[in-house]
C-alpha cells in the first residue's frame, strides 16, 4: 500500500501550520497504568499512515540524530497546553508532567520506486513517576501500531542510499531494552532534545 515519500511528508508537515486540525491527544490516557493496545487510541495522528500530527503534536528534528539501521526518524513532540519546556544549559530540556516523545522509525525508500514503510513507533512519556517508555510496532496494512511489550523482528527490505535493495531483518526492541540508551544514573530519560541539538533551521518543503 503507497504512503507518502519524504517530499510529500514535508508537504504534509506544512499543511499542518496551514490547516485547521480537529484531532486532539487524549490526555488521560498518558496518566495510566494501562497503556492502550493500539497507536491510535492516543490520538497524536489526524492521519496515522501518512503521520499527520493533530493540533497539539509538533514535528521536529535533531542535528545529529543516531544510526539505527539507516531507517528514517520521524519525531514529534506533545506538551499539554499551557504548559512549557525550562531550558537547563547543556541537557535535555525540562519537559512538564504529560509530555510526549513520538519517535516513528521508517524506511522511506526516496531513492527507487518501493513504497515507504513504518515500522515502529516510541513513545517516553513524562508521569509523575517519572518518564516511561512504550513501543508500538506497525501492521501491514500501515493502518496502526499495537502495542509490542516483547519487542518484534520485522523482516523487510528497503533502498539504500545509492538505490539498491537490501533485505534486513529489522528489530524492535522489548521494553526493558530502552532502558540501555535512555537510563542516566538509573533514572529513565530523553537524550536527544537539547538546545544544541536542536539548533537548526527546520524546511518545511524542498522541492
Amino acid at each position: 500500500m503507497k504512503i507518502f515519500n519524504k517530499p510529500q511528508f514535508l508537504f504534509l508537515l506544512a499543511l499542518f501550520f496551514l490547516v485547521p486540525i480537529n484531532a486532539s491527544v487524549n490526555s488521560a490516557l498518558l496518566s495510566s497504568n494501562a497503556p492502550p493496545k493500539y497507536l491510535s487510541e492516543f490520538g497524536f495522528f489526524q492521519d496515522m499512515q501518512n503521520q499527520m500530527p493533530s493540533e497539539e503534536v509538533h514535528p521536529y528534528s535533531l542535528v545529529n540524530p543516531l544510526f539505527s539501521d539507516y531507517t528514517d526518524k520521524l519525531r514529534f513532540v506533545y506538551v499539554p497546553e499551557g504548559q512549557k519546556l525550562t531550558y537547563v544549559e547543556d541537557k535535555v530540556f525540562q519537559f512538564p508532567v504529560g509530555s510526549t516523545l513520538i519517535k516513528t522509525f521508517a524506511y522511506l525508500n526516496t531513492q527507487g520506486e518501493m513504497d515507504a514503510q513504518l515500522l515502529e513507533t516510541r513513545l517516553l512519556i513524562n508521569t509523575s513517576e517519572g518518564w516511561k517508555a512504550i513501543s508500538y510496532v506497525w501492521n501491514q496494512d500501515q493502518t496502526d501500531a499495537k502495542r509490542a511489550v516483547a519487542g518484534a523482528t520485522i523482516p523487510t527490505t528497503f533502498i539504500n542510499s545509492v538505490g539498491a535493495k537490501v533485505d534486513v531483518r529489522y528489530r524492535a526492541p522489548n521494553q526493558n531494552q530502552c532502558k540501555e540508551c535512555h537510563q542516566v544514573n538509573q533514572v529513565m530519560t530523553p537524550i536527544g532534545p537539547k538546545a544544541r541539538n536542536m539548533n537548526k533551521n527546520v524546511r518545511l518543503c524542498k522541492w
